[in-house]
């Protein structure tokens, strides 16, 4: 039978877009199977695998009653109370919720693990990294977006909640050591999974008043 172009593009079109891009399953709940090592989609919930979202506070404030000039720097840290890394210390954070903006989740995690809430005139939450390598969360991939909080000039006290054993104020010198506190390496304070790098971010952008080049 001889196809006119306008038949043979009704009859080709649709074939050629289902094979250019894989068929969409309609929106499911990921099941317990999809941390698994099977080909994806998962053949379950027929989802493709994508990367978790998590955000971490970066928190500084100048400590003028420290006996050594040193320590005057603090950084706000909790001590997780679960694997992974449970007892290491860390930035407080955790996992974005589905339909939060991240600025509103990093606010609400470090109220949660700290009990501390910005005054009402403070800057709005400044992202100043994103951090994702694939093996920087021992669980599975995560992405965390990290941000710098100011608090105001109110004194904020932590008071440690939710999955932190302890929330605290402490100088950054226990954490860079020789150079600044000047301490031997066993008595350096060691953060969990990439958070000594994004300590640095916060300090690049404390001493400049800008964030670093990503």
């Amino acid at each position: 039978m001889l196809l006119t172009r306008g038949t043979w593009l009704s009859r080709s079109l649709p074939a050629l877009r289902s094979s250019r891009r894989p068929s969409l399953a309609p929106l499911a709940v990921m099941s317990s199977t999809c941390n698994s090592d099977h080909p994806w989609p998962c053949p379950t919930c027929k989802q493709w695998r994508t990367p978790s979202l998590t955000v971490d506070a970066g928190v500084l404030r100048q400590n003028e009653a420290a006996s050594l000039p040193a320590d005057r720097l603090e950084v706000l840290l909790i001590e997780r109370a679960n694997p992974p890394f449970k007892g290491c210390w860390a930035f407080p954070g955790g996992f974005l919720d589905y339909g939060e903006a991240p600025e509103r989740a990093v606010l609400r995690e470090l109220e949660e693990e700290c009990g501390i809430v910005p005054d009402a005139g403070a800057a709005e939450p400044r992202l100043l990294a994103a951090a994702g390598a694939p093996d920087r969360d021992p669980r599975r991939h995560t992405v965390t977006l990290f941000y710098g909080i100011d608090l105001g000039p109110t004194e904020k006290a932590p008071v440690a909640g939710d999955d932190a054993a302890k929330a605290q104020w402490i100088p950054v010198a226990r954490i860079l050591g020789s150079g600044i506190g000047d301490l031997p390496e066993g008595e350096r304070l060691r953060l969990a999974f990439d958070h000594q790098d994004l300590l640095a971010r916060l300090l690049d952008f404390h001493h400049s008043g800008k964030a670093a080049d990503n």
